[in-house]
C-alpha cells in the first residue's frame, strides 16, 4: 500500500512539473495594428525605401524570437519618443497612437515572459 501511495505521489509530481514547464505560446501582436503601420510608417520603411535601415512592410507580428522582439521594442521607442513619424509626415490621432503603443507594450511584456522562459 505504501508503494502505491509513493508511486501516486511521484506520478502526480511529474505531471505537475510537466504542466509547469510547458511552453507558453509565442506572443503575437494583433494584425489589426498593421493598418497603423500602413498609415504612418510604410511610406518610409518599405522594400524600396528603408529609412533607418528598417523595413516594416513585411514585419512579422509574431514576437517569437529575440530579433523580432527587439525590432518591435525599437518601434515602440521611436513612437513613444515622438521621433516617429517625423514632424513633416502624417501624424496619428492621439487615441490611435495610444492604443497602438498600449497593445504593443502588452505584447512585448508577453514576449519577454515567453522568450525569457525559453532561453537556455
Amino acid at each position: 500500500m505504501r508503494r502505491v501511495i509513493q508511486f501516486t505521489i511521484s506520478i502526480s509530481l511529474l505531471l505537475c512539473l510537466r504542466v509547469m514547464s510547458a511552453e507558453l505560446p509565442p506572443a503575437r501582436f494583433d494584425e489589426k495594428h498593421r493598418e497603423f503601420l500602413k498609415s504612418y510608417c510604410i511610406e518610409c520603411h518599405n522594400e524600396k525605401k528603408t529609412k533607418g535601415k528598417l523595413r516594416l512592410d513585411d514585419v512579422s507580428f509574431a514576437l517569437d524570437s529575440l530579433e523580432n522582439a527587439e525590432r518591435w521594442q525599437k518601434i515602440l521607442n521611436q513612437l513613444n519618443s515622438g521621433e516617429m513619424p517625423p514632424e513633416d509626415a502624417k501624424q496619428p490621432e492621439r487615441v490611435a497612437k495610444t492604443e497602438f503603443l498600449d497593445a504593443l507594450s502588452h505584447t512585448l511584456v508577453a514576449a519577454r515572459k515567453t522568450l525569457g522562459d525559453s532561453a537556455p
